[in-house]
């Protein structure tokens, strides 16, 4: 009985010679991830951003150059190169690379390099928080206002809190910020219940 070890040819994506619109930004994309290596559906995973929309970004029939900020933001983070050297091999215009950007902090980013106690708020959740992730009612969250991240806290008019990847601006909904953190309080210990009770 013999085992033969199937091996699986690696398809590697030309890197374009010049890049330009969006059929050669995303000949650039699938070189990039060709590169790592990661396949489309494990990058759409890592990143949140849905394996539909990646895949437009790849066939280069939606321009990466038009990704909105929270996609931006999730697709540069995912390289793990800095936003200057991918806002160059994209050949992204000048006028776009204020929105075509990570909020990393520097150098990768073009993020704060330190976020202080007045950039961000703390809200103790009256109520569950539903929707991508679930958080229970009582604990602490920090969220950064304006800013953009994997989820993004919501407010409906009815109160009710959601935590989702892609806010949604409608009337009635007021997007808080992007959620930084959830801070769990532990319970009290129990060393009373726990001590070893002597025999008599």
């Amino acid at each position: 009985m013999s085992s033969e070890r199937r091996v699986t040819r690696q398809r590697r994506t030309e890197r374009p010679a010049v890049v330009n619109d969006a059929v050669t930004r995303g000949q650039m994309a699938r070189h990039l991830l060709d590169a790592i290596p990661i396949l489309a559906t494990d990058f759409s995973e890592v990143t949140g951003i849905p394996l539909a929309t990646l895949k437009a970004y790849l066939r280069g029939t939606v321009d990466i150059a038009n990704m909105k900020r929270s996609n931006a933001h999730k697709f540069i983070s995912g390289l793990g190169l800095s936003d200057a050297e991918l806002q160059e091999l994209f050949g992204i215009p000048e006028e776009l690379r204020g929105e075509w950007r990570s909020d990393r902090p520097p150098p990768l980013g073009s993020g704060p390099a330190i976020l202080s106690l007045d950039e961000v708020e703390q809200l103790v959740l009256p109520a569950p928080i539903f929707g991508e992730m679930s958080l229970p009612a009582g604990i602490s969250v920090v969220y950064r206002p304006g800013g953009t991240g994997m989820y993004y806290l919501m407010r409906l008019s009815s109160g009710q809190l959601l935590a989702v990847r892609d806010p949604v601006v409608s009337p009635g909904v007021e997007v808080l910020g992007s959620l930084l953190s959830a801070h769990f309080e532990l319970p009290p210990p129990r060393s009373a219940e726990l001590a070893i009770r002597p025999r008599y």
